[in-house]
């Protein structure tokens, strides 16, 4: 049997994390339907929605990725997906309940790779507070994306987030 995973790339609002899906697929528009990362060792077609649910809230999101697979058709029912998240807790926007939600309630697997630091390093992720609120739902596995710590220069810092993320990437699709 075939697993279905949903990889969310995590972090608040401005992160980076749409910048790192364009990157990892060489675009910047996404239309309901497959697609491969440009690296050729991630062996694996996703569905992709790259706007977060710190950009259009938590109901909208829901509504947006379950459309997304609605207007992919049945051949992509069970495909995986990549989308932009935001960690949110709030009444109006919280992760949990989008993780309980259908689309999303049918992911054997839910990967968080959260991203511990904002590009211009002006905010953190609390990492234990995260993680400690999304061991609410047992498919979740998080994974830290703190490789650009090492470095100071933009450039340096998203190369090492982007070549993180497809490492990590790279070991569950391999």
């Amino acid at each position: 049997m075939t697993t279905q995973r949903a990889i969310l790339i995590t972090g608040f609002s401005a992160w980076g994390k749409s910048r790192h899906i364009h990157m990892l697929f060489g675009k910047k528009r996404f239309s309901p339907k497959l697609y491969a990362p440009v690296d050729p060792l991630i062996n694996g077609k996703f569905l992709v929605e790259s706007r977060s649910n710190d950009d259009v809230g938590d109901i909208k999101f829901i509504d947006n990725v379950r459309d997304r697979f609605a207007r992919a058709g049945a051949k992509v029912k069970k495909a995986d997906l990549i989308a932009a998240f935001c960690p949110t807790r709030g009444p109006q926007n919280d992760c949990i309940r989008i993780l309980q939600s259908k689309p999303f309630s049918k992911f054997d697997e839910i990967h968080v790779l959260l991203l511990q630091y904002k590009w211009d390093w002006h905010a953190e992720l609390r990492l234990a507070e995260v993680e400690s609120y999304l061991k609410q739902d047992s498919r979740v596995r998080t994974f830290v994306i703190d490789q650009d710590k090492a470095f100071t220069a933009d450039p340096d810092r998203l190369t090492a987030r982007d070549d993180a993320i497809r490492r990590h990437l790279h070991s569950i699709y391999p």
